[in-house]
């Protein structure tokens, strides 16, 4: 039997009216939340203070010495908020005191007892501190760009060390690149790999210089004398189809060759492909595992999240497993990884409702984690905060409320998996669903998260569950020989008995 749901809860509501930017405190201060969002730096002899304003969050990181990766993840986060004068850094670890900071009429921060004080810098800034410790140790090392601006804190390499490669295979490489971008070729010049080549600015001439036939050749000649970035390059080439036919095993081979040699962004991608499986590629989870633990320990981000969930999230994670996934998931978000500000948003949520520390408020972090996911783009974390949208709506004229149709004459397209009495099937059709899935008679939840298209979830349930879903219209729900779809198009909850 499936019944009408409309309750209210006041995290929804909490959420909605919090989404305008710059709410706080605006009749008190001068100075506005939008004014202060920003990358602040200050140093004395013993130490070096970095504060990041996001419009919802705030990252502190102190350093005693150069930014490395493990200085890096030892940054802490909360959520900040001003009231006059003063700015207020509320850390989401409860042993963690408050800190307030006197805001200055130039821009600046003071902050701590010594009044240590912060001015605002470049995005860039704690990104270049990272890439001049490396060049220090390594003049030939140049700051590598994420294709958004931003330098990563992640090194590239195991040990920070790029293997060893041949002048010819630097110059096949960078020839490769100029027939990829349209760029030109400065003939190896000794400035370091970014001097290499020069973009053309002239639309039409750098569209002649494009070449794919040809960057895929010397592609090959560099990754055949040793050079790694060459076989990554390649490694994509396959995986998109770009010039050659798509042909994901060939891609899987390049990215393996590159990852045993340490390439930190060819693990990742290999480490995807291993734990998924694909057409050619056979699963192998142990393998996706070892990437990704080689991958995270050297900053890269994505590496972090995808090793966080697993262990946060597998039934069979010991207590100490699942404290490290949350911990990477941590480390991820403090490179600003949508998706692991999302993942905190539910660690946070499920610990403000089995928390015995009144004190410390678990939901406040909570929401501010899933408004920096949607600040970021995050797509789980927006079709979430849709649905309590819709939900806290609630009103009879919207097709929020749910009716079983059991009668569907339209067939669905995932297969039907195996349930019986006592288990639940849930089926995504034509699109993802974001679901959450509570059991009514003691309150646990047990699953929250997206179901995607041919991966149906089966779930076990003593009593009835309620379902808060984001597309009614993309949602199969199978119980036993019955198979429906909610007659609500868009969000919704249902109780099923």
């Amino acid at each position: 039997m499936i019944s009408r749901n409309y309750p209210i809860f006041c995290l929804f509501s909490f959420f909605l009216s919090s989404l305008a930017f710059g709410e706080e405190s605006k009749e008190e201060s001068v100075i506005s939340r939008e004014d202060l969002v920003g990358h602040y730096i200050g140093s004395n002899d013993d130490l070096t203070v970095s504060i990041e304003l996001n419009p919802y969050i705030f990252k502190h990181f102190n350093f005693t010495d150069f930014v490395t990766v493990e200085t890096f993840d030892e940054g802490d986060m909360g959520y900040w908020e001003i009231d006059g004068s003063l700015l207020e850094l509320v850390y989401a670890h409860p042993d963690t005191p408050s800190k307030k900071l006197k805001i200055q009429e130039d821009g600046t921060l003071l902050y701590g007892p010594d009044e240590l004080v912060l001015k605002p810098v470049g995005p860039n800034f704690l990104g270049m501190l990272f890439q001049f410790n490396r060049t220090l140790k390594d003049s030939s090392k140049a700051a590598h760009y994420r294709s958004d601006g931003v330098i990563p804190i992640q090194e590239d390499f195991t040990g920070g060390v790029e293997p060893e490669y041949s002048d010819d295979a630097l110059h096949l490489h960078n020839l490769a690149f100029m027939y990829e971008t349209g760029s030109e070729y400065m003939g190896g010049q000794d400035s370091g790999m970014l001097g290499m080549t020069d973009k053309i600015p002239d639309y039409e001439k750098r569209e002649g210089l494009i070449d794919y036939g040809k960057a895929y050749e010397y592609y090959l000649k560099a990754s055949e004398k040793g050079y790694v970035q060459s076989m990554y390059n390649l490694a994509v080439y396959h995986k998109i189809g770009r010039y050659v036919e798509k042909d994901l095993s060939k891609a899987v081979a390049w990215f393996r060759r590159a990852a045993d040699m340490g390439h930190t962004y060819s693990e990742q991608a290999l480490a995807k492909y291993l734990y998924e499986g694909a057409e050619g590629v056979p699963a192998d989870e142990a393998g996706a595992v070892k990437y990704w633990r080689s991958a995270a320990s050297k900053g890269n981000a994505a590496a972090q999240y995808k090793l966080g969930r697993l262990l946060s999230s597998d039934p069979d994670s010991t207590e100490k497993q699942k404290k490290s996934g949350e911990n990477f998931i941590w480390i991820s978000a403090l490179r600003d990884y949508p998706s692991a500000y999302f993942s905190l948003f539910n660690i946070f949520h499920d610990k403000g409702n089995d928390s015995d520390e009144p004190d410390h408020d678990y939901e406040a972090f909570a929401i501010r984690f899933l408004m920096q996911a949607c600040y970021l783009g995050d797509s789980d974390a927006h079709e979430y905060v849709e649905a309590l949208r819709a939900l806290k709506d609630g009103s009879e004229d919207k097709e929020d409320a749910v009716t079983p149709d059991f009668n569907n004459e339209d067939p669905v397209d995932p297969a039907s998996a195996v349930a019986d009495s006592n288990s639940i099937t849930l089926l995504a059709n034509g699109g993802s669903v974001y679901i959450t899935v509570t059991q009514k008679n003691d309150g646990v939840r047990i699953y929250r998260g997206a179901i995607e298209v041919d991966n149906p979830l089966t779930l076990d349930k003593s009593g009835p569950v309620e379902i808060m879903f984001t597309h009614g219209e993309r949602l199969v729900i199978e119980l036993g020989d019955e198979r429906f779809r909610p007659s609500a198009s868009g969000a919704a909850k249902i109780t099923i008995e």
